[in-house]
């Protein structure tokens, strides 16, 4: 028997849309689980209108360079926070001292481990 995911990529008819398929999800899976994992403190930027598989459940916080939310993972099925840096925030006046903050906050994050404290993916 073949598995699920086999099964109904046959109903997509040729090999060649099968393939297609095939490769995108994988890209797609891929760059979640990485994102997930915190494959080697990886940074990802998901373009306009790409599947970000996290599912909003609500706002925790707003800071200085961006907005913090709930999110439920679609694929591993965890809660996390995110964080969204606003470009135009983040980089707007790009001073000396702006910019050793906002590495200084990412350096903080990448040191906590705490098991009530999130991890920084």
């Amino acid at each position: 028997m073949l598995p699920t995911y086999d099964r109904i990529l046959i109903a997509f008819g040729t090999a060649i849309n099968r393939f297609a398929i095939a490769v995108e999800n994988l890209i797609v899976l891929t760059k979640s689980m990485d994102l997930e994992k915190g494959e080697n403190g990886k940074h990802y930027h998901f373009k306009q209108g790409e599947p970000l598989l996290f599912q909003p459940k609500g706002m925790l916080g707003n800071g200085r360079f961006g907005q913090v939310d709930k999110v439920l993972s679609t694929i591993g099925l965890k809660e996390h926070a995110r964080k969204r840096v606003s470009r135009i925030e983040a980089f707007r006046d790009l001073g000396k001292e702006h910019m050793k903050q906002f590495v200084a906050g990412i350096q903080l994050l990448k040191r906590l481990k705490h098991h009530n404290v999130v991890g920084f993916v």
